[in-house]
């Protein structure tokens, strides 16, 4: 507050006091400017979640159904893009055989009898859906066993 040379009084604001309050809305604008980005960086990913979780689930589907008509899976890789409004998500599944303990072990009760199972009875499907390009790329994967039947 100054005084003029007539004595008033006069209520005003100093140069350094207008710099210091811009000063403090500076910092305080950058703390909300920087947890909207991050708030938009989580509303992306979760947005990829969900569509990779739905695909991933579409292609599981589609894998279990060749594996049942098909008697199992054969150990290998195969992937591809998808089709439509998901044409920038592609898809990778690789299935290898895993052996399982033996049955001999085990008492009646508690071993394995459904159809003829195989020597090496399972297949482990690893199957990962990706987007983006090398900066943005991400994924999710999910694992899921099938058993394999002879005729």
């Amino acid at each position: 507050m100054t005084t003029s040379r007539t004595g008033e009084n006069k209520r005003a604001f100093t140069l350094v006091e207008v710099l210091v309050a811009v000063l403090i809305l500076a910092v305080g604008m950058m703390g909300v400017i920087r947890a909207y980005i991050t708030l938009a960086n989580g509303i992306i990913a979760s947005g990829f979640t969900v569509d990779a979780s739905y695909l991933l689930k579409d292609k599981m589907a589609d894998l279990e159904k060749e594996a049942i008509e098909n008697l199992g899976l054969p150990p290998g890789s195969r992937g591809g893009v998808f089709a439509d409004d998901y044409s920038h998500f592609s898809w990778k599944a690789d299935t290898s055989d895993v052996m399982i303990e033996s049955d001999k072990d085990k008492p009646e009760s508690k071993k394995i009898k459904p159809k003829k199972l195989m020597k090496e009875s399972l297949t482990q499907t690893a199957i990962s859906v990706m987007t983006g390009g090398a900066k943005s790329a991400r994924s999710l994967s999910l694992y899921t066993y099938l058993e394999k039947y002879t005729e």
